[in-house]
């Protein structure tokens, strides 16, 4: 096996050969369609059998046949059920159609596959991701207090806060806005809102010109690993309002850490929170709000948080960091050993 690195300067990589690329932005559509000729040389020069994109990458440009069998790992179908760039589209339809093989991180997303390539059910495979380890290994007390009390101060951040694992526009399938029509009801004006994850700040302000009252309520951060299990097991509550997901992995993180996690009931967050979550419906800010405010009531929230913790292990357990791996390795075998129209 060998990792084409696009400078991304991931120690877990190190243990695998490595072909140097050029750095590309995931959300540079027309960059990434350039990458295929890249890819194509690198795997004629490794003498690949299967190639494995994950994000909307091949081997030959479009209307060319790929240069080995392709094999896709697929997180969602966003661009088939959203308002896409055309661009976009062209690229990831190229992806999924030229692929000798699928897997999905979801059962939501492997029947999106096989209802977009008009495949029978059962037909594409999936297999849930993990989290990575250290989400589950908490640090000593005294060392876990003090990064906390820095990153407080670097913030600006104060209890209560609930933690929105991602920057992303009103209007778009992550939802913010349910989440912040519920912080602006009543009985909920002391939460803070902390939002995490990649964005620009013209992004991030866009929530605030629509919700004016989270004006000096909202903080956005890029946070390592270690900040955000710290963050996750301290909030209020973590909150993913998206209409759908391909599966939702920080939910699956928040647990990991020990923290309170309230999901949109929304293909691919059911996988992903199963019974340890609360639900609420992805239209109703007013049944989040309520959710929001039995967490901050003494009388409830303790409760609640000792109800949700006694399923949070069994449904961790569920989940293992070597399975995703390992059926990637068992698909990537099946296309190596199989003739090309068995395919």
């Amino acid at each position: 096996m060998a990792l084409i690195d696009r400078n991304s300067h991931t120690a877990l990589s190190e243990g695998f050969d490595s072909l140097s690329a050029s750095e590309a932005d995931p959300l540079d559509w027309p960059g990434l369609s350039a990458c295929s000729g890249e890819n194509g040389r690198l795997v004629q020069q490794w003498q690949a059998d299967v190639f494995l994109s994950s994000w909307i990458t091949t081997t030959a440009p479009p209307r060319q046949q790929p240069l080995c069998a392709e094999l896709a790992l697929v997180h969602d179908c966003m661009p088939e059920r959203s308002q896409a760039d055309p661009e976009q589209m062209r690229q990831r339809r190229r992806w999924l159609q030229g692929a000798a093989g699928w897997l999905a991180v979801s059962a939501a997303s492997a029947a999106d596959v096989e209802g977009l390539l008009q495949r029978r059910a059962g037909s594409v495979p999936w297999c849930h991701p993990a989290v990575d380890p250290s989400f589950q290994q908490p640090l000593p007390a005294a060392v876990a207090e003090r990064l906390l009390a820095r990153l407080r101060q670097r913030l600006g951040l104060r209890d209560p806060y609930v933690l929105l694992p991602s920057i992303s526009v009103p209007g778009s399938y992550k939802n913010p806005e349910v989440l912040a029509e519920a912080l602006c009801r009543s009985g909920l004006e002391p939460v803070q809102l902390l939002r995490s994850g990649g964005g620009s700040a013209v992004v991030a302000q866009q929530l605030l010109d629509r919700f004016p009252a989270l004006e000096g309520r909202s903080l956005t951060a890029g946070l390592t690993e270690l900040e955000l299990a710290l963050v996750y097991r301290q909030a209020l509550a973590v909150v993913m309002p998206s209409r759908i997901e391909g599966f939702g992995l920080p939910a699956l993180e928040a647990l990991a850490a020990g923290g309170t996690v309230l999901l949109a009931d929304s293909r691919g967050l059911r996988e992903a929170g199963g019974r340890a979550c609360l639900r609420f419906p992805a239209h109703n800010p007013g049944q989040l709000a309520g959710l929001l405010c039995a967490l901050l009531d003494p009388s409830t929230g303790p409760w609640l948080r000792c109800r949700l913790a006694s399923r949070r292990t069994a449904h961790l357990n569920r989940f293992h960091p070597h399975l995703l791996g390992l059926a990637l390795l068992a698909e990537a075998r099946r296309l190596s050993a199989a003739p090309p129209a068995a395919r």
